[in-house]
Order: structure tokens, then sequence, then C-alpha cells
């Protein structure tokens, strides 16, 4: 986010806490009506390309996975065409191939990650937490579609102490908890967070009472490598899965609702550390 807009909010968050929310509430509102404006296009589509492909992902690192018939926390259609969060596909890949015996994944949603790492990674076990009840229950039944329900445990809030319990040298932890990685992801207080590999979703446009991509970046400065991803724009021709729809249908169905500053960190151990 641009320093300046940075400095502006925090001004009004402190000294104007009425008129922040006001406007933090008419940009939700503004944000909401862009995804109404769209969802009854991703019914469509939605229903076009379950009639040619089933509900099977097309494309991206979790190709073949089946998926459920709904998503909780995101489109459902840039998952099924493969193209979700597609800035993450080389940290994926590269993770996967490091073998993590432990996937803790923070915020699972319906499980397209959580099954999608058991899937990628057969042999370990995936920890897949969310708040969210009806998440919860979707992750479960995509496990059972794909065969990984042995794989894949279910829980809801995640902790300190949960971290601890579960992370081994060398797991990976995923994240996309909406702010609340700034709390969860403290080595002091979660030691073997040094010798994890963790791609994060950083949500700085949802806190403001903290800068979450810098305090992230120095908290593990010495201790990983870290790239920082930001959103990159839609190639209609990276996805020939949609070709069969008309153009204006094409990118509807790779939209995510997704705030231009969004990025990710992705970090692995530094060797010495």
């Amino acid at each position: 986010m641009n320093p300046a807009r940075r400095w502006i909010r925090k001004q009004l968050y402190t000294y104007a806490p009425a008129g922040f929310d006001l406007i933090r509430k008419m940009r939700r509102r503004l944000h909401d009506r862009a995804a109404l404006k769209y969802r009854d296009a991703h019914k469509e589509v939605y229903r076009l390309f379950i009639a040619k492909y089933g509900p099977v992902v097309q494309a991206g690192p979790f190709s073949g996975m089946k998926h459920v018939n709904a998503s909780t926390g995101s489109p459902i259609l840039p998952k099924l065409i493969g193209a979700y969060e597609c800035e993450l596909w080389k940290a994926i890949e590269a993770a996967v191939e490091l073998r993590p015996p432990v996937v803790v994944d923070i915020g699972c949603d319906e499980g397209y990650y959580a099954v999608g790492f058991a899937m990628r990674l057969n042999s370990a076990t995936v920890y897949a937490f969310d708040t969210n009840e009806r998440a919860q229950d979707l992750c479960k039944e995509m496990a059972r579609l794909n065969g990984f329900e042995r794989n894949v445990v279910v829980g809801g809030h995640c902790s300190h102490s949960e971290l601890n319990h579960l992370l081994v040298p060398n797991a990976l932890l995923f994240s996309d908890c909406e702010g609340f990685e700034y709390d969860l992801l403290d080595p002091v207080k979660v030691p073997l967070l040094v010798k994890t590999v963790i791609i994060v979703e950083l949500h700085d446009h949802e806190r403001v009472d903290v800068e979450i991509t810098p305090a992230i970046c120095t908290r593990f400065r010495y201790t990983h490598d870290i790239t920082v991803l930001k959103v990159l724009g839609r190639n209609l021709r990276q996805f020939p899965s949609v070709d069969f729809l008309s153009v204006d249908f094409q990118k509807v169905s790779l939209m995510e609702n997704r705030v231009k500053s969004q990025q990710w960190a992705f970090m692995t151990p530094k060797k010495h550390a």
C-alpha cells in the first residue's frame, strides 16, 4: 500500500475512528456491490463449466482434484479453472519438492489447498483449520471425495499451542487468515517456525493498527529467504479450458474479486539457520 495512504488511514483510525469506520463501511459496500454485479454471471458460467468438465480442477498445481460444489471464502470458478492465486504456483511447486511431512493450512475454506497438498504429498498429514463450521464440513467432504480423509485432519481455531504441537522441522505452513497472521506467525512464541516453509497471504488492507508485511518480513529476515509476491493480471490464453466461453464470460470466470494491493510472502528456511 502507498505509504501516504497508509499514513492517512492510521491518522483517521487514531484520531477520527467514527469517520474511519464510516469510510470502511462505504468501501466494503462498494466492494460487495462489485461482487454482486458478477455473481449472476458466475452462476451461468459455472453451470456451463460443470456441464463440460464436471467439478474437477483443470489446471495448476492441483489439476485433476475433485472439488465440492461450493466455496466459502472465495469464488469457485477460478479454482475449477486452476487459475486461482496462480501467483503462488512456483512457490507451491518449490514447497512440494521439499517433501514436507506435515502441512498446516490456516484458513482452509472448503479445502482447495488442504486437499490439494494432500494429493501432491500423499505421505504427509495435513492439518486444516477454519473458524467457519461450514468450511470445516466442506473440507472434510472434499477430502473424502478425493480419498484423503485419513490424511486431512480438520479443526477450528489455530493457536500458538496448536502450532507448537503440530509443527516439525521442514513442515509447510500455508496461511490465509485475514490479518491474524500478524498475531499467529511469531517465532518467539512458536520456535519451530524458524524451520518451517511458510506461504502466507499478507492482509495489510485488513489491519490499521499494525503493518503486517514489514513486521512479518522483519521477524523472519535472519532465518528465512523471503520472496514477496504481488497480484498479477490474468492471461486468457494461459487457461485453455475456458476457450469454449465467450470472451466476456472468460473474463468473468477468472475474476477473484481481489484488492490490487494484495500480496503474499514465500519464506524458506536458510540452511545456516
